[in-house]
């Protein structure tokens, strides 16, 4: 992997990440989609968050806007890997060079870091000109639906993608963790927006995670619930509100 990350140029590094992005956005929304909106839709119709069904044009609106978000991800990635070739990003591609210990504990790194940086970047997006400008957009979406997960606006796109690869200049890791990374944080983005109580987050460890309810009371009430993982910083800073009732 190594050897052809070196080979590839700069064209041919964004176009992979691009098709990267559309795969794993197809897979991911796509998938959870077809899971719980139409396959599996009799079993799962009783614990909607909201009643209010998704229509096409909001499904249509949230694909176009993630297929322009996916793009805007691909410049950051690109400069993140180019960069690497010079020694400035700190990513790297063979895993004994930092060892199997600090492979997997760079997982809880990124973890620890999206999700404080997810948290402040979004309080900021709901400052109001910014909201106005630039996070409405991704609001849009009152009620969301898988497909919502990328259905940003290009400002916000851009900040979204700088999360991870903000990392990757700041300590090593290695280029399949932030891949891996990379599926786990959209699958639980997917996951927020699925507008569908999957099991309860009232117990055990799950009561400190976002939770449909959780994200989908964001969308209804346009504050609070700013967290994307865990509601830590929601919790510290008085943020953290109940789920609305359903409509």
């Amino acid at each position: 992997m190594a050897m052809l990350m070196q080979s590839l140029s700069i064209p041919e590094i964004l176009l992979l990440q691009w098709g990267m992005n559309l795969m794993r956005y197809t897979v991911f929304a796509g998938g959870a989609w077809l899971v719980f909106w139409k396959w599996f839709y009799p079993k799962w119709k009783a614990r909607r968050i909201s009643p209010v069904d998704p229509t096409r044009s909001q499904i249509r609106r949230e694909i176009l806007a993630s297929g322009l978000s996916m793009t805007i991800f691909v410049i950051p990635a690109g400069v993140t890997l180019y960069t690497a070739r010079f020694g400035i990003s700190k990513i790297y591609f063979r895993a004994d060079q930092y060892g199997w210990t600090w492979y997997w504990l760079s997982y809880v790194a990124l973890f620890i870091w999206h999700d404080t940086f997810f948290y402040w970047t979004h309080r900021l997006m709901h400052w109001g000109p910014i909201f106005r400008r630039v996070h409405r957009v991704h609001h849009l979406s009152k009620d969301p639906t898988p497909f919502t997960a990328f259905s940003f606006h290009p400002v916000e796109a851009l900040m979204e993608s700088l999360a991870v690869v903000s990392f990757t200049f700041i300590l090593p890791v290695h280029m399949g963790a932030t891949a891996l990374f990379a599926l786990f944080s959209l699958a639980f983005n997917v996951y927020g927006h699925l507008g569908i109580r999957v099991f309860r987050h009232d117990r055990g460890i799950t009561k400190y995670l976002n939770s449909p309810e959780s994200h989908g009371s964001h969308h209804a009430r346009f504050l609070g619930n700013y967290s994307l993982y865990t509601n830590f910083w929601d919790h510290v800073m008085g943020t953290h509100l109940p789920p609305v009732p359903p409509k």
